[in-house]
């Protein structure tokens, strides 16, 4: 087996992060782990264009005011601008756990600095998700099964459902398992595992747990309608009673009657 350099960059250089390939009968392979991030705006699409215009703008101060607080490279990062929605491939020199951990919490503090005096319904306000695995440049922007996985995480029922159920907040973060296991479960950030909750994320394709977390907010206690689960759907769904008025005589000499007190 042997291993070549697949030489494409994004933006600029980055330090000791190499894209990894494998030869594999004329076909090559790309590999790189590395810590994806997105960041989407919550309700964009109901904006005016003007509007869209000075979200993007702010989505852009708020993402790099909140690196620079967290001691972080943003202009390191390999980053895909989607309008809405920002996608980051961040290299493996930046120390994970202040992503998850400083990052988050300076992203949440610049959110709440750019809503100041704005009306609930025109303020900013993000669903964010991390997941860690293999992600690389391709000819549309990036590649790898943890591009795709950070994305549909974002877009679960249940981290949307987050920031209905918690109107005063900015910010909705999911992480995948392994960043939740790795970083915040074994204790390298100041958080505490409580502080997140477990919830099923079904989008598209993908069928996979995250960790909820909404600053400012007791996650626990936010209704998420089932946290997008099709098996706590079907068991809501199992439970419900039906409720029977009768206004007539009824003649069931063969009914059977159930009560519930």
């Amino acid at each position: 087996m042997s291993f070549v350099c697949s030489g494409r960059k994004f933006g600029k250089a980055l330090p000791r992060s190499v894209v990894l390939s494998r030869k594999v009968v004329g076909m090559v392979e790309p590999f790189s782990r590395a810590l994806c991030m997105t960041a989407d705006v919550e309700a964009y699409g109901s904006r005016s264009d003007p509007e869209k215009s000075a979200v993007q703008d702010k989505l852009a101060q708020v993402l790099r005011d909140a690196a620079q607080a967290a001691g972080l490279h943003r202009d390191r990062w390999l980053r895909q601008p989607k309008g809405d929605e920002e996608l980051a491939v961040i290299p493996n020199d930046e120390f994970e756990p202040y992503v998850v951990d400083q990052f988050i919490a300076a992203l949440d503090r610049h959110l709440a600095a750019v809503n100041v005096g704005v009306p609930p319904s025109r303020r900013l306000r993000l669903r964010a998700a991390l997941h860690h695995g293999n992600a690389f440049p391709s000819a549309m922007g990036f590649g790898g099964q943890a591009v795709v996985h950070v994305s549909r995480l974002v877009n679960g029922a249940a981290v949307k459902q987050a920031l209905i159920a918690a109107p005063d907040a900015n910010l909705a973060v999911v992480l995948s398992p392994e960043v939740f296991d790795h970083v915040v479960a074994h204790g390298h950030t100041s958080l505490s595992p409580r502080d997140f909750r477990k919830v099923e994320v079904v989008c598209k394709e993908i069928t996979t747990s995250g960790w909820l977390r909404v600053p400012g907010a007791d996650v626990h206690a936010l209704e998420l309608g089932g946290s997008g689960s099709p098996r706590a759907r079907r068991s809501a769904a199992g439970n419900r009673a039906v409720h029977n008025e009768f206004h007539d005589v009824v003649h069931a000499n063969q009914a059977n009657f159930g009560f519930q007190g």
